[in-house]
C-alpha cells in the first residue's frame, strides 16, 4: 500500500508533461528520426543499415508533415512538407523490410523482383506529379483555406487518381504490408 502512495504521484506527473509536450512529440520524432537516419547513414559502414536509416528519414518527414500541417499550422512548412513527400512514405514498408531481410540473411542482395515494392510509390508520384509544379505561394494559400476550414479538403484534388481518403488507406495498409 506504501508503494501505490508513491507510484501515483508519479503517474500523474508523467501524464502531466505527457499532455504539456504532446503536441510537440510529432517534432521530437521527426527530429530525432532525421537525426538518426542521417547518423546510420553516414556513420555506419553496413550497407544493410542504409535501409533503416531511409526507414528513420521517411519517418521524420512523414512527423514534420503532420506537425506542421495539423499541430502547430505553418503555411509556408506546411507548404514543404505537404504532398511532397507523400511516395516516400510508400517506400517506409518496404525499407524496414529490406532493412529485416538483410539482418535475418546477413547479407542484402538487390533482386529485380525487389523493385516491384517501389511501383506504389511511382504510381503515386505519378498521380500527384502536378502538385510539385504549382507555385509555392498558390500551394500555401490552399493549405491556409483548408487549415481555416478543414471541409474545403474535398473540394481540392491533390492527385489525379485518388482521393484523399483513399490515399490514407493505401498509405496505411503499403506500410503495414
Amino acid at each position: 500500500m506504501t508503494n501505490l502512495k508513491h507510484f501515483f504521484p508519479k503517474v500523474i506527473y508523467v501524464w502531466i508533461l505527457i499532455a504539456i509536450w504532446k503536441p510537440s512529440m510529432l517534432l521530437i520524432i521527426g527530429l530525432s528520426s532525421t537525426i538518426l537516419a542521417l547518423a546510420l547513414f553516414f556513420k555506419n559502414e553496413n550497407r544493410n543499415s542504409n535501409f533503416l536509416a531511409a526507414f528513420f528519414f521517411v519517418l521524420g518527414q512523414f512527423n514534420f508533415t503532420h506537425y506542421y500541417s495539423v499541430i502547430d499550422f505553418d503555411p509556408y512548412w506546411a507548404a514543404v512538407f505537404y504532398n511532397h513527400f507523400a511516395p516516400l512514405y510508400l517506400c517506409a514498408g518496404p525499407f524496414l523490410y529490406f532493412y529485416m531481410r538483410g539482418t535475418i540473411n546477413d547479407d542484402f542482395i538487390f533482386k529485380k523482383l525487389d523493385w516491384l515494392h517501389f511501383i506504389p510509390a511511382l504510381i503515386l508520384l505519378l498521380a500527384i506529379g502536378n502538385y510539385y509544379f504549382i507555385p509555392l505561394k498558390v500551394k500555401m494559400e490552399v493549405l491556409s483555406e483548408i487549415n481555416a476550414n478543414i471541409k474545403n479538403f474535398n473540394s481540392v484534388k491533390f492527385n489525379v487518381l485518388f482521393t484523399h481518403k483513399q490515399g490514407f488507406i493505401i498509405r496505411a495498409l503499403h506500410f503495414g504490408a
